[in-house]
C-alpha cells in the first residue's frame, strides 16, 4: 500500500520507518538535516511543515499532521 503525504508525494507504506511531529524537533535540527541530507531531502512547495515522513531512502517535509497521515496509514 502507499501513503499520500502531500502534494502529489506518494510513499510506499513498507518503506516508512518513522513520521515525525516537527514541533518536536528544534528548528536548527531540523534545517541541520535538510543540509546534511540534502540529497536525500525532498522539500514540498508547503508554508508550514507539520510532520517529517523519514524512508529508508528519502525525507519528505509534509504540511499534514501526524496523527493525520496515521490515520491515512490505517486505511492502507
Amino acid at each position: 500500500m502507499h501513503l499520500h503525504v502531500g502534494e502529489n508525494q506518494i510513499v510506499p507504506s513498507k518503506d516508512i520507518i518513522i513520521i515525525l511531529n516537527s514541533k518536536c524537533i528544534s528548528p536548527p535540527i531540523v534545517s541541520g538535516v535538510a543540509k546534511k541530507l540534502e540529497n536525500m531531502v525532498v522539500p514540498l512547495q508547503t508554508v508550514e511543515v507539520k510532520s517529517l515522513v523519514i524512508t529508508k531512502s528519502r525525507i519528505y517535509f509534509s504540511a499534514l499532521a501526524p496523527k493525520t497521515l496515521e490515520r491515512r496509514a490505517r486505511f492502507c
